[in-house]
């Protein structure tokens, strides 16, 4: 059974197999507990692990799910007396390490290496971790903004940089703005982040360079 201390709504996400259920909730709510228990009973039903995906947003909670999930499994097997759960729970714990949890470009990278040929692409990619994916965005906006003093002279943007300064105006793109910038490129910019970055540097026309860059 389930952790008796868990609530009503998510003994109901653990156990309800006949139908999808999405789990909204605040952090340090319970939603890995919630996570890591239904995964537990999917195997004790008899699901094995090649048959099951969890999928998180970072490497740390997939770590932290996975390392979760083996103090569950080895507690139940502690606790556990029917022989056909127990060898059910036995090679759960056995097959572990080649269990599908981790992020979805984690998961994407794995399907598309797959089928690399029918993808086109080399099995042998590798997906940018943050770090890298920042370096690369800085480097392409540092790009964009000397091309672009090329431009008009009566262009938005050039009229920034001639107000400001080229290194000023890419120094008062803060962080998060880049950031959101990177993943969201189909979509406007969060306004709210433009206007406290426009109050932290004092340009007024941020919003004008942030639109864009992000188009």
């Amino acid at each position: 059974m389930p952790d008796p201390t868990l609530n009503a709504a998510q003994a109901q996400a653990i156990d309800s197999f006949d139908q999808s259920a999405a789990v909204t909730a605040g952090a340090g709510s319970g939603k890995t507990t919630v996570l890591v228990e239904r995964y537990l009973r999917l195997i004790e039903h008899g699901t094995p692990v090649d048959r099951l995906v969890a999928i998180t947003f970072t490497r740390k909670a997939a770590a932290e799910m996975s390392t979760r999930l083996r103090e569950r499994l080895e507690d139940r097997l502690r606790h556990i007396t029917d022989p056909a759960n127990r060898d059910r729970l036995m090679r759960a714990l056995r097959d572990m390490n080649a269990a599908r949890i981790g992020t979805i470009h984690s998961l994407c990278g794995d399907i598309v290496r797959a089928n690399a040929a029918a993808c086109g692409v080399d099995p042998g990619f590798e997906v940018m971790d943050e770090v890298q994916s920042a370096v690369l965005f800085t480097q392409v906006v540092n790009r964009v903004l000397r091309e672009q003093t090329n431009t008009p002279p009566a262009s938005p943007l050039m009229q920034i940089i001639r107000d400001y300064g080229l290194r000023t105006v890419r120094e008062a793109l803060a962080p998060e703005l880049l950031a959101q910038a990177a993943h969201t490129f189909d979509h406007p910019l969060d306004l709210a982040a433009i206007e406290q970055a426009e109050r932290a540097h004092h340009l007024a026309k941020l919003r004008v360079l942030a639109a864009y860059i992000g188009q």
